[in-house]
């Protein structure tokens, strides 16, 4: 799917798919309307969005190396806390009086954020759960029914900038292992995956597209984007027929009216 979306974005940056019609986009508006009215819906019933129970029921496991199962809990600590300061004072109107975002409200409404499209609550933002919501989620919208469960094993994550002193490395990279596992127990597949992150910008700040956004500055101070890509990978080697339905991470980078790289990481 990256070499198709870098192609996308380059004819859309040079105007070549300009010529779409009025009436196809109306079309494609009208349907975005009617979805997000269902989610508004779900919202004042007060379940959750749609995006965040899809492919719930599919089975996934996630398995840290010993080394992060001691040092998950200060990630998750740390990612909680960014997240939940993001949804805060993110690229909307819960803060109106923040002259900062008044601006990137408009520039990025419509864009539906990874971090909300899968995970209900702030405090459910852990590795663990990031891991299995982009599983299920990429799954479910392949149509993809595993015969088994999915089992993901984390071995090393590395960031460049990260709060979390294990985390810095040179570069942004995830090592591990899918696995399909049998109702019996047995290992149907076992697979290697070493993700070196490729930064996916968008060119469009208001975002709706099939890939899971993120804020540009997540790219080396969180694990969304890396794991994100690290689950794409991991999925196209084991469902390769599937390939061109299953998304990883955009870098979302909207015009700013001050400078808030600070602001999220303090």
């Amino acid at each position: 799917m990256r070499a198709m979306r870098n192609s996308v974005a380059a004819l859309v940056a040079a105007g070549v798919l300009a010529g779409v019609t009025a009436p196809a986009m109306a079309q494609d508006n009208a349907k975005d309307r009617g979805a997000s009215d269902r989610e508004t819906s779900d919202r004042a019933a007060g379940e959750a969005p749609a995006s965040t129970r899809a492919g719930a029921d599919i089975p996934v496991e996630v398995r840290l190396s010993r080394f992060w199962e001691k040092n998950v809990d200060r990630l998750n600590v740390i990612e909680q806390r960014l997240e939940e300061r993001f949804r805060d004072h993110a690229l909307n109107e819960r803060r109106p009086n923040s002259s900062v975002f008044r601006l990137n409200e408009a520039r990025t409404a419509g864009t539906e954020w990874a971090n909300e499209r899968l995970i209900d609550k702030a405090e459910n933002y852990t590795v663990t759960n990031l891991v299995t919501r982009l599983v299920q989620h990429n799954l479910d919208r392949a149509g993809i029914e595993p015969e088994g469960t999915i089992r993901v094993t984390i071995d090393r994550i590395n960031l460049t900038n990260a709060d979390l002193a294990v985390l810095n490395g040179a570069t942004n990279w995830v090592k591990g292992r899918f696995a399909l596992v049998g109702p019996d127990g047995e290992v149907a597949q076992d697979i290697k995956v070493s993700t070196n992150f490729v930064a996916n910008p968008t060119v469009d700040q208001a975002y709706d597209g099939p890939e899971y956004a993120f804020w540009a500055f997540d790219e080396t101070t969180r694990v969304g984007p890396v794991l994100s890509q690290f689950v794409e990978e991991g999925l196209e080697k084991m469902y390769p027929e599937h390939k061109d339905a299953i998304h990883g991470p955009v870098l979302v980078q909207p015009i700013l009216s001050a400078p808030t790289q600070t602001f999220f990481r303090n």
